[in-house]
């Protein structure tokens, strides 16, 4: 009855859901797959994808996942989709915009760019960036 309870309340804030944000081992694609199954019978409509031991996400999310991958996204958009879920794609900039050379900065946003039309071209409409666990106390947006 508690578990009834809390959903329904869940289900009155916009965009509800989960996000699968953290370091370790991350899910399964079908664990993925039943996940948003799941969510989709319960009402959620929210789901951020960006665990931080997946190296296209973090320490590699200059370069284009491998066919695989992209095809296990294709599948999670189908299902998010039937579910009537927003998969969000997120990337973890980590230190990328630490150089404060403007052509530095200009790459890296350009290296962004291209990631997220990679992504995008798999089928996301839903994008997110992840700031946290830079490292430093003094961390600056770009542009700021």
């Amino acid at each position: 009855m508690v578990f009834v309870s809390l959903v329904a309340a869940a289900l009155a804030i916009p965009h509800c859901g989960i996000v699968e944000g953290f370091y370790g081992r991350p899910w399964s694609h079908t664990g993925r797959v039943e996940l948003l199954k799941f969510m989709g019978e319960l009402g959620l409509d929210t789901y951020i994808y960006g665990p931080k031991d997946d190296p296209y996400h973090h320490a590699q999310w200059r370069e284009p996942y491998p066919l695989e991958k992209a095809n296990e996204f294709r599948e999670l958009l189908k299902t998010a989709n039937e579910g009537k879920i927003d998969l969000y794609w997120a990337v973890h900039l980590g230190n990328a915009f630490a150089n404060d050379a403007p052509d530095a900065k200009a790459a890296e946003y350009q290296a962004l760019f291209r990631k997220m039309e990679s992504m995008y071209r798999i089928g996301f409409r839903a994008f997110a960036a992840f700031f946290d666990d830079f490292g430093g106390t003094n961390a600056v947006l770009p542009g700021a």
